[in-house]
């Protein structure tokens, strides 16, 4: 059974209910409010059931403010989460830094519209005999040079711990965007030593998706 390597999710599956908070906090205590919600607010909120997807956005006009919006599959699941255990950590994480509420509201979906890719390059690789956390740790920075690329929609990582294989599912604009991300230097001197430390490719597709439509 395949898994995710990381808790993350953008898919549209209809409508959907949001959280959205606003926080100020001190501008000099920016590193602690960062790490908070890499290394707990945003584990603690993906684990959820129920959840979605998540954004926590800093503002460029604004130092010291931050906007936080969660999504969920109705508003029941958002409310198991913040009258749960799991809740406790995130307040008294947000406590533990100069963060304060300024502003929460709950919304509701009216339109959602996300990009149609125009391709998407499938990959198979086997996973080398005891890299599998190796391969944990290393995919947030591997994915972040893919997304990077001009045309990335975004890119998936999957592995099946049982069998050793690594998915790598990445979603393209158009087919000429990913053959100019194959043919790079930031794909061939980056992208490319740094997985090969952890697996070995087995083969490619080229796909389009079946769904045309953008609007949910």
């Amino acid at each position: 059974m395949a898994q995710y390597l990381e808790h993350r999710y953008g898919g549209g599956r209809g409508p959907m209910f949001s959280r959205y908070t606003s926080f100020n906090y001190q501008p000099d205590d920016r590193t602690a409010v960062a790490s908070f919600w890499a290394e707990v607010g945003g584990p603690v909120v993906a684990r959820q059931p129920g959840f979605r997807y998540g954004l926590v956005l800093e503002s460029t006009e604004m130092p010291g403010v931050i906007r936080a919006f969660t999504l969920w599959d109705s508003e029941s699941h958002y409310e198991s989460f913040s009258t749960g255990p799991d809740q406790d950590l995130i307040v008294n994480g947000i406590r533990s830094t100069t963060m304060s509420t300024v502003d929460r509201d709950g919304l509701e979906t009216m339109s959602a519209v996300s990009p149609t890719p125009g391709e998407v390059r499938v990959i198979r690789s086997t996973i080398e005999p005891g890299q599998i956390e190796a391969l944990r740790s290393h995919w947030p920075a591997a994915r972040a040079i893919v997304e990077a690329a001009p045309g990335c929609i975004a890119a998936h990582g999957f592995i099946d711990a049982e069998q050793m294989i690594f998915l790598l599912m990445v979603m393209w604009r158009t087919a000429e965007d990913a053959e100019a991300f194959r043919q790079s230097d930031v794909h061939n001197e980056q992208f490319v030593p740094g997985m090969d430390q952890h697996v070995s490719r087995l083969d490619r597709l080229r796909t389009q998706p079946l769904d045309q439509g953008v609007t949910r």
